[in-house]
């Protein structure tokens, strides 16, 4: 939740690093011009709120629905994954060891749908992007979706904590 509310100060504040960057030619000498005192006194200017406009954008317009509802899916996975394997170990005690470290089984699986699935897509809208086929407020949209199926992940995550126990006592026992 605080990553949606940081989330557009956050790109504000990474696009003027960027300039410095640029400005200073590497990132030793961007440290070293950040760590002036006088760099610090405007970062209020680009700390923003979320705000209605910001919301209203959302929600308007087209989003790539499959890509949001995998994130959600591997979200939910991904935060499910430790927690399970430490319910299984305590559903069946006398696996304990073996329950609780199997947590790779949960998270392997969402690895790979990460990195088949999800990665190459955001890559290709963002080169989209940077090409200017997409405007820059598509893509702020598209990332605006995209926290918020991870925040859908996380709560569906509740849900799926006992089915994936019971599944990994399932696989061990």
């Amino acid at each position: 939740m605080l990553a949606i509310l940081l989330f557009p100060a956050v790109v504000r504040i990474s696009a003027r690093l960027v300039v410095h960057l640029e400005a200073a030619g590497s990132v030793g000498g961007m440290i070293r011009r950040l760590v002036q005192q006088a760099r610090w006194r405007h970062i209020g200017y680009y700390v923003k709120r979320p705000n209605r406009t910001m919301l209203h954008t959302l929600f308007r317009g087209s989003f790539p629905k499959r890509l949001v509802l995998l994130n959600l899916f591997v979200t939910a996975v991904y935060t499910v994954g430790v927690l399970a394997a430490v319910y299984a170990s305590y559903l069946w005690p006398e696996h304990a060891t073996s329950m609780s470290m199997s947590s790779g089984l949960i998270n392997g699986g969402a690895t790979i749908l990460l990195t088949l699935l999800i990665d190459p897509r955001l890559a290709l809208l963002s080169e989209r992007a940077v090409r200017g086929d997409l405007r820059l407020e598509g893509m702020s949209r598209i990332y605006g979706w995209m926290l918020l199926s991870r925040l859908g992940g996380t709560l569906l995550a509740q849900l799926l904590l006992v089915p994936f126990a019971y599944w990994i006592g399932w696989i061990i026992g």
